[in-house]
């Protein structure tokens, strides 16, 4: 080769060389700049939801309650009550039903089975209030995850459209990126691509028995975030009723321990249906009434005070009743996932000041018919064990393949009780207006009818009041400096199912 050649295909390579170099500070930057802003761009206007605290009489409010766990003599026990009641208002609705549910399918998981079909029972349910009342709005809320991402439609859903039921899957993308480091990669290369249903070749994520899908299906999953509000709004008689609930009309789900709060009220359902129908017209939907109607029932001026709250608003609330706490108050936790830092923190600060504090915990090890490493419930309670000087009280809730689900605070003070529960996990993903999240806050006067029935609901499970519910903490502790920085940095990037 002469050196004249040698010359070119040097001053080519040399070219070649700093064009993949400039082009890869393009492709970085824009990277950066796409997961920055997808993580921390406007909402749509409303969607955050702050209610303004209304009265409520006591005698308005039930707490709801499913337990699982092992009787006296080890044999497994289910008591459930949330959509028993969830059926029961379909039943009785005669002007309206909207639902917004996050898991509502019959996928059966890995392990096949199943305790209960909620999901075929909702469905049933709400076929038949369409054949009883043609004209009345039925309108279902919901994630994208129940049809897979498109990629194993769901005939639920298909049958629900068909009785005349409105089913609003919600537009995720409108919603920013909790997991800035992938989505940035899926919203520059991936989000254009269609989703094709069958034809894949993956197994179904959430079920292998299932039809399977493409990896198109799988990328959009790694976004790893959802609709994940769980809220009924129904006319029952001549009155409004919420139910807000930490419980999905999933059958592989149905085992699980959940709480609920049923209010009937007009002004709270008010508030909910404004909520909701944000989600709606986000999504493309078309809500069936500008505002809710009067049913024409007196409004009775009670003692307790209620509001709505969603995504961010919650966290808000959450942090404000732990930060008011003094010597001598208590709070009470019973959570499916602790990892919020703010909270932690929060919680921490409580416990120094001198607030009495227990919580509950999911040992986070199974997870439909898969077991898992125990991120990040004992990463969050050895911190909180080790940092509170022992004045935090921590058990493991003894589940044997289901989850304890719920998403409970209760704030004790000298004469007030204030309680949230709903969808929100104490996560950052489900409290920093990445996922959709809604909740209850609730206050009523100690020693009302909710302050004891909450009171005895832990002080059972704390207690194995008639059975083995929860275990001593060392039964999972879990003091490992690895794990301890893996659930840090999966809490922090987003790169987390939780």
């Amino acid at each position: 080769m002469t050196p004249r050649r040698l010359a070119r295909l040097w001053s080519w390579a040399h070219t070649w060389r700093r064009r993949t170099f400039l082009a890869g500070i393009v492709l970085a930057g824009l990277w950066a700049a796409v997961g920055c802003y997808q993580s921390i761009k406007p909402l749509p206007p409303d969607l955050v939801y702050r209610g303004e605290p209304t009265a409520v009489a006591g005698t308005e409010l039930r707490f709801l309650v499913d337990l699982t766990y092992r009787d006296d003599d080890g044999v497994e026990v289910i008591e459930q009550e949330i959509f028993d009641e969830v059926l029961r208002l379909i039943h009785d609705a005669r002007k309206l039903l909207v639902l917004d549910l996050f898991l509502f399918n019959d996928h059966l998981g890995p392990d096949g089975i199943a305790h209960r079909p909620l999901s075929s029972e909702v469905v049933e349910a709400l076929i038949a209030a369409r054949h009883r009342e043609p004209e009345m709005p039925v309108v279902l809320v919901t994630d994208p995850i129940n049809d897979v991402y498109g990629g194993d439609p769901s005939p639920q859903l298909a049958t629900l459209r068909e009785a005349g039921v409105q089913v609003v899957m919600t537009d995720l993308f409108r919603l920013r990126d909790s997991n800035p480091l992938y989505s940035s990669f899926w919203r520059i290369f991936v989000q254009w691509w269609d989703i094709s249903p069958g034809g894949g070749w993956l197994p179904n994520p959430l079920d292998p028995a299932a039809r399977k899908v493409s990896l198109r299906t799988y990328l959009r999953l790694a976004n790893f975030k959802a609709n994940h509000r769980k809220i009924v709004l129904a006319d029952s008689g001549a009155r409004w009723v919420s139910l807000a609930t930490s419980a999905n009309p999933h059958d592989a789900s149905s085992a699980h321990s959940n709480v609920a709060l049923r209010v009937a009220s007009t002004d709270l359902a008010r508030q909910v249906y404004a909520a909701e129908m944000e989600v709606v017209r986000l999504s493309g939907g078309d809500p069936p009434f500008d505002s809710l109607p009067d049913l024409g029932a007196p409004r009775p001026e009670g003692d307790h005070r209620i509001a709505y709250l969603t995504e961010s608003a919650v966290r808000d609330r959450i942090l404000e009743l732990i930060a008011a706490t003094e010597p001598g108050d208590e709070i009470d936790l019973a959570l499916f996932y602790l990892s919020h830092r703010a909270v932690i923190s929060a919680l921490s600060d409580a416990a120094a000041r001198g607030v009495w504090i227990r919580a509950v915990l999911d040992p986070n090890r199974d997870a439909f018919g898969h077991e898992k490493s125990g991120v990040p419930n004992r990463q969050a309670a050895e911190y909180l064990s080790r940092t509170a000087g022992g004045g935090i009280a921590l058990r493991w809730y003894a589940t044997h393949g289901e989850q304890f689900h719920g998403k409970l605070i209760v704030v004790r003070r000298d004469r007030t009780m204030d309680a949230i529960l709903g969808s929100a996990n104490f996560t950052r993903r489900n409290l920093d207006d990445y996922n959709l999240e809604a909740s209850l806050w609730v206050r009523s006067p100690r020693g009302s009818n909710l302050d004891r029935e909450l009171k005895l609901y832990l002080d059972r499970i704390w207690t194995n009041d008639g059975g083995t519910f929860t275990l001593p903490y060392d039964a999972f502790r879990d003091t490992s400096r690895l794990r301890r920085f893996s659930a840090w940095v999966q809490e922090r990037t987003g790169l987390s199912t939780f």
